[in-house]
């Protein structure tokens, strides 16, 4: 007996139905790579998660290390080569309880803040003075040309604070908090901080005291707002704030 021959079925057993639109096969081609990124944008925020998380910690042990070093009366990251200002351990100690008065270990990058100029006690702040500066290198027709400008005291002293407390905030989040609170001043360009230390001073004139920018951090020592100002060096002078 001849057995019989049935038609194909238009349905694989392997591949399944070969009616399937094109349409359709393309809308799951669409969402299978719409599925993978979002696998990888999920990745990629868990490990940045991670990694902030990791940073925050080690932070937090850092700044604790930090802390309890200072009271120690250890540098953390001292300055082999004398480049900057050297604290003895019995300054850092002293520093320790400044930080502590003052806040400072609650928040590293805490600006200093001079509500009235007058009560550093510099003189009139409304009188001028004149300093040779680099005329602004972005006027093409000064050509790095150095020229008389005049400023006021004033001026000179919300300069100098601002620059401390910039450096302060942008001091590496790592840094501890005697290094980040660690501001230095060049002595040697012409520009205003250069220029206002060698103002009030007569040719050989030895006493640094009467430089007006040893004047101003003086003073912001003085009246608590700066913990120590360290020795003018041939190119710079620190201070500890």
């Amino acid at each position: 007996m001849t057995p019989v021959q049935l038609p194909a079925s238009p349905i694989s057993p392997i591949h399944g139905p070969s009616f399937i639109p094109a349409s359709l096969r393309t809308l799951n081609w669409k969402v299978g790579v719409c599925f993978a990124a979002a696998l990888v944008l999920i990745i990629v925020v868990i490990r940045k998660l991670v990694q902030t998380a990791r940073l925050d910690e080690e932070k937090a042990r850092l700044a604790e290390e930090s802390k309890t070093k200072l009271a120690e009366g250890i540098d953390l990251a001292p300055d082999p080569y004398g480049r900057r200002m050297e604290l003895k351990p019995e300054d850092l100690k002293a520093l320790h309880t400044f930080y502590q008065e003052n806040g400072i270990l609650d928040n590293e990058r805490e600006p200093i803040d001079v509500d009235d100029y007058d009560s550093l006690e510099l003189g009139d702040l409304s009188a001028s003075i004149t300093l040779p500066m680099l005329v602004d290198l972005t006027n093409i027709e000064s050509d790095g040309a150095v020229c008389d400008q005049t400023v006021t005291v004033r001026e000179v002293v919300y300069e100098v604070i601002k620059r401390i407390n910039q450096e302060i905030k942008k001091a590496p989040a790592l840094t501890p908090v005697r290094q980040a609170r660690m501001v230095g001043f060049p002595t040697g360009r012409w520009d205003l901080f250069s220029q206002a230390f060698s103002w009030g001073i007569q040719p050989g004139d030895k006493d640094d005291n009467n430089r007006l920018l040893i004047r101003i951090l003086d003073a912001l020592v003085a009246k608590g707002y700066l913990f120590k100002r360290g020795e003018p060096s041939g190119r710079a002078v620190w201070v500890q704030a």
